[in-house]
């Protein structure tokens, strides 16, 4: 059985009344409401071990789960670098068509087709010539190099500024009929 005094100072929130109502001072109520306290967090403190033990199946699932989801992500992410991949390649390839038709459509419509290969060993760019007229047809224009720059300024110009003819660039697939229109009018200055 528990003294009044400290019935009262546990059930009073108060330390000033359960100080009156059971007779001790106010620091007592205070010693009383801290060591309650200090019962009460000890009480709720678990060893770290048991926690562990208890919640293991929890984490090992959610662990599993969340390893589960994050090699999905990897592989769809994978997928779609490859979707990504095949589709470059399947653009490039077919940009790579229709410059050959550029070239055909150019043959047909009376140009002398010259052709230029890069290093990998690709078709690159057309020159043609039909009479004075000169055009070049490519999937890119001229890339300035160091050996460019020089030439350029050997031969008086303060930079090498690109290609001087008329050009029609191929940089995507394209039908036939637009390159033949196209070709036309690159000739004739006006693209």
């Amino acid at each position: 059985m528990k003294h009044p005094h400290r019935l009262a100072a546990e059930m009073c929130h108060s330390p000033k009344l359960a100080a009156r109502a059971s007779g001790l001072t106010v620091d007592a109520v205070h010693v009383i409401q801290k060591k309650r306290v200090a019962r009460y967090i000890e009480r709720q403190r678990r060893d770290p071990l048991i926690d562990a033990k208890t919640t293991r199946p929890w984490r090992t699932a959610t662990a599993k789960r969340r390893a589960e989801q994050e090699a999905a992500d990897r592989a769809a992410e994978n997928k779609r670098e490859i979707e990504r991949e095949r589709a470059k390649r399947e653009r490039e390839e077919a940009t790579r068509h229709s410059l050959i038709l550029a070239a055909r459509a150019a043959r047909a419509l009376g140009f002398t087709v010259r052709a230029s290969k890069s290093r990998a060993g690709y078709i690159s760019s057309y020159y043609c010539r039909r009479g004075e007229t000169t055009l070049r047809i490519s999937d890119h224009d001229i890339p300035e190099t160091p050996q460019r720059e020089f030439m350029a300024r050997e031969h008086g110009r303060d930079y090498y500024d690109g290609y001087h003819g008329r050009q029609l660039i191929v940089d995507e697939p394209r039908r036939y009929e637009w390159l033949r229109r196209a070709i036309v009018l690159a000739a004739a200055g006006r693209m």
